[in-house]
């Protein structure tokens, strides 16, 4: 209960661009520390539901979470979680130490924009470029891709690109048809769970149609 308190809090920060350290958040947490000392695990409970609604901010902030100077050392962490989950929801292993790890040997994971850099071919779907350029920063234009497809794949466009993610981890496939048609564990547990496929047709409609 503890480790989801602590998980919730830092998370619920880091995605309204608030720092998650100790320095920056002692002065609330030892309250919280004092609240819960000898207490029972209902009260203890309680404490952190309080803790968390009086935050003034909520995971609601994902809807404005992009990449910037501050998220970017939290970025990868969040999007290998999510790929992650998703892993092992449809039976499969996590590869999240996999995802995160920039050290190991041989291809690393980096974080791909699914929308090309390329104002140019998708300003009819933008206010200006401001708008383009925030947009493509946001959490959902981003996937985790191996280094070398992320950096082969930065030139193509979106409808050229999305076929090349059909044979990469399963956020990426979500996003081409063929992962609805030859996927069984993803329909009877991602799409079943959270419907994915008018979600993901819709994004697709709109990628599409900017091309």
């Amino acid at each position: 209960m503890t480790a989801q308190f602590v998980d919730d809090f830092a998370t619920i920060r880091i995605l309204n661009f608030k720092k998650a350290n100790w320095n920056t958040n002692k002065y609330q947490l030892f309250h919280v520390m004092q609240d819960i000392r000898n207490a029972d695990c209902k009260t203890i409970g309680m404490v952190y539901v309080r803790a968390l609604r009086r935050m003034g901010m909520s995971v609601e902030g994902i809807t404005r979470f992009g990449l910037n100077q501050f998220s970017k050392r939290h970025m990868l962490h969040i999007l290998a979680r999510f790929t992650s989950y998703v892993n092992v929801l449809m039976g499969n292993p996590s590869h999240f130490e996999e995802y995160v790890d920039r050290k190991r040997q041989g291809n690393t994971y980096d974080i791909e924009h699914i929308l090309p850099d390329k104002y140019e071919d998708y300003k009819d779907g933008f206010a200006d470029l401001e708008d383009f350029e925030s947009t493509r920063n946001l959490i959902g234009n981003l996937i985790l891709l191996t280094r070398d497809k992320n950096r082969s794949y930065q030139a193509m466009k979106y409808s050229e690109k999305v076929q090349k993610y059909a044979g990469d981890n399963i956020l990426a496939q979500a996003l081409s048809s063929t992962a609805y048609s030859k996927n069984p564990s993803f329909l009877s547990t991602v799409v079943a769970k959270y419907g994915f496929p008018s979600r993901t047709q819709r994004v697709l409609h709109d990628f599409i149609k900017a091309v």
